[in-house]
């Protein structure tokens, strides 16, 4: 399928604006959301009973949420499975003990049951509990612990995106 980049500029800048993070610039989200409307529309297969611009704005959003703002070649990582410092130039072992202090220290600024919920998570100074072994001791239910866990996540993220910058 070919598409007329013009006719989805406004889209493609709506997208961009909308879904990237406030540390990535927006030319660079601007260019992955028309990488990505150029793969949708190759991949793109009318049975399946979508609209072109549904399948477009999902795939769009989504490559547009996946990039990671430039933290000067260093990249703090907050997943799932692990909490780490990820360090991509060959720095130094004291600057990286200086990155895992330094998240330490902002785990202090969190609040007491977001700090719960990552240390046990995470295997923090304790042992390792799942989600649902937090939630038990939380008197919670599991997805509140999840939602809980992401919502602790992004605050301690943006606290070490600060200490960065």
């Amino acid at each position: 399928m070919t598409i007329d980049l013009d006719e989805y500029r406004p889209l493609i800048a709506k997208v961009a604006r909308i879904n990237k993070h406030p540390r990535v610039d927006i030319e660079d989200a601007i260019s992955v959301a028309i990488s990505a409307l150029h793969r949708a529309s190759e991949l793109f297969n009318e049975s399946n009973g979508v609209k072109f611009n549904t399948y477009a704005i999902q795939a769009m959003k989504f490559e547009v949420w996946k990039l990671k703002p430039n933290w000067n070649d260093n990249e703090i990582t907050l997943n799932e499975n692990s909490l780490e410092v990820i360090t991509k130039t060959n720095q130094h072992t004291e600057y990286r003990k200086f990155l895992i202090d330094l998240i330490y220290s902002k785990l202090s600024q969190l609040d007491e049951r977001e700090q719960f919920i990552i240390t046990r998570l995470y295997g923090i100074d304790c042992d390792e509990m799942t989600q649902c072994e937090v939630a038990i001791e939380l008197k919670v239910v599991q997805s509140r612990v999840h939602f809980m866990k992401e919502r602790a996540l992004k605050k301690l993220k943006n606290l070490l995106a600060d200490s960065i910058s």
